[in-house]
């Protein structure tokens, strides 16, 4: 009980936050289904971009074609952890 009680809480939190969205040309991150996802526009990302995404816990999903995470404050730090990296990288194909 007191591991779902606090559970809920970090999810009122999580909600309560302002939303972690970002755009651009090459890639996008938002939050949904409770997920954290990182779509790319020019399909499969280099080695080095996939190594740091799995560096960050997160993970392919066919289902939803991203990458994902659970929505959890550590992941809320993990992706803004990630966003800053990806936008100081040379993604451009």
């Amino acid at each position: 009980i007191r591991r779902t009680r606090k559970r809920i809480n970090e999810l009122v939190a999580l909600h309560n936050s302002t939303p972690l969205s970002f755009e651009n040309d090459i890639f996008s991150l938002c939050v949904a289904d409770g997920r954290y996802q990182i779509k790319f526009a020019g399909g499969k990302p280099s080695d080095e971009v996939r190594t740091l995404l799995k560096g960050y816990s997160f993970k392919w999903s066919r289902y939803n074609g991203a990458w994902v995470r659970k929505a959890t404050n550590n992941a809320r730090y993990a992706s803004e952890q990630l966003l800053s990296q990806l936008k100081g990288m040379d993604l451009a194909p």
